[in-house]
């Protein structure tokens, strides 16, 4: 995925910001105004709920011709962690966050990419996560939604975040809806939104690849990293740092290979579990949501090649994890083996904005 392919004068710009809001006072809706729309959406979305009681569960309802369609013309599949995946039509509304409305005081971080062309169904999937309360004893649940709008004849330019949980549940002004575009003919040519701060690279083995500082910290990032791992057993595991060292607290969930999550809290020091053991090369995505005031909130997808031939499958990696620190922004990335096993043959672009 490139997010900063030039953009402005450098080039064709890869989604772009098309338009950004926070609610302006406690609400259960955040909205967009109507706007310019492509072909291509990406949209990210800090659910924050006002208060320690607050529930949230975000719903995403879009609108063609400035006006959010609220009717029953909507249908997904969805999965929550690991648990079977459920179905609903006619519904006026996608699940964006599928996290159960037990916990009061969560905070939701996710994205969606969708397709938005004229005179087709529109589809999209998102991956949304909450960090299920405050602090490394308390975990992480994650959702994955398949949703379809079934506007065909105009294009989506307006969305509309909701909580599906009855009043007085609000977010705060904290919250933050962002859509992002592109057009497949290069069309746009506005500064892509996710700018490059940094490459760094892993030139001989280490037990440990870390970036570089980054100097100015942001509070959207994207990191796509691809390293060997020199050894068959320890899975990779992804840690984040403040002031240029690892520190911190937290949690994780993940899922190797469509099989059953597993679960991790109360961690002194955070990881997550990124990718599988096995003497290969290995690819990491993760996006991050890195609010000062809040937990960091770590959303990654890994591939184990396992070998260079066809014989072997690859072996997937799905997960999150946070680091519970609070006051700081997150200025460090790093990939390690879990037994000690050192990495080698490493690349990490590290994406950021704010």
């Amino acid at each position: 995925m490139k997010f900063a392919s030039g953009g402005g004068a450098g080039g064709i710009g890869m989604f772009e910001e098309i338009t950004r809001v926070s609610p302006t006072s406690a609400t259960d809706t955040v909205t967009t105004s109507a706007f310019t729309s492509m072909d291509n959406l990406m949209i990210l979305w800090n659910g924050i709920p006002d208060s320690a009681s607050d529930t949230v569960g975000a719903r995403i309802r879009l609108g063609d011709s400035g006006v959010i369609d609220s009717g029953s013309n909507y249908a997904q599949i969805g999965q929550r962690d690991s648990a079977g995946a459920a179905s609903g039509g006619s519904r006026t509304n996608v699940s964006f966050s599928l996290d159960p409305a037990s916990t009061a005081g969560k905070e939701e971080w996710g994205f969606l990419n969708m397709i938005n062309e004229p005179n087709e169904i529109k589809t999209w999937q998102s991956n949304c996560i909450c960090n299920d309360g405050i602090g490394n004893s308390n975990g992480l649940t994650r959702g994955v939604v398949a949703g379809k709008w079934t506007e065909k004849t105009n294009v989506a330019n307006k969305v509309e975040i909701y909580n599906s949980e009855s009043a007085p549940n609000d977010y705060s002004t904290d919250s933050e809806l962002i859509v992002l575009g592109y057009d497949a003919d290069g069309s746009n040519t506005g500064d892509s939104f996710f700018q490059t701060i940094q490459t760094d690279t892993l030139t001989s083995a280490g037990a440990n690849f870390d970036s570089a500082q980054i100097a100015e910290p942001k509070k959207y990032y994207f990191v796509e990293a691809s390293f060997d791992s020199t050894n068959a057993s320890g899975v990779i595991l992804m840690r984040v740092g403040f002031s240029g060292s690892i520190s911190g607290g937290g949690a994780n969930r993940y899922n190797q290979a469509f099989g059953t999550d597993g679960t991790q809290t109360s961690l002194g020091t955070n990881y997550g579990i990124v990718a599988a053991a096995g003497q290969s090369r290995v690819y990491v995505h993760a996006m991050i949501v890195n609010n000062s005031a809040r937990e960091k909130l770590i959303i990654t997808n890994g591939i184990t090649t396992t070998g260079t031939t066809s014989s072997t499958a690859p072996v997937s990696m799905e997960g999150c994890f946070k680091c519970v620190t609070t006051g700081s922004l997150i200025d460090m990335i790093r990939f390690t083996n879990a037994d000690g096993h050192n990495l080698d043959n490493g690349t990490m672009t590290i994406y950021g904005s704010d």
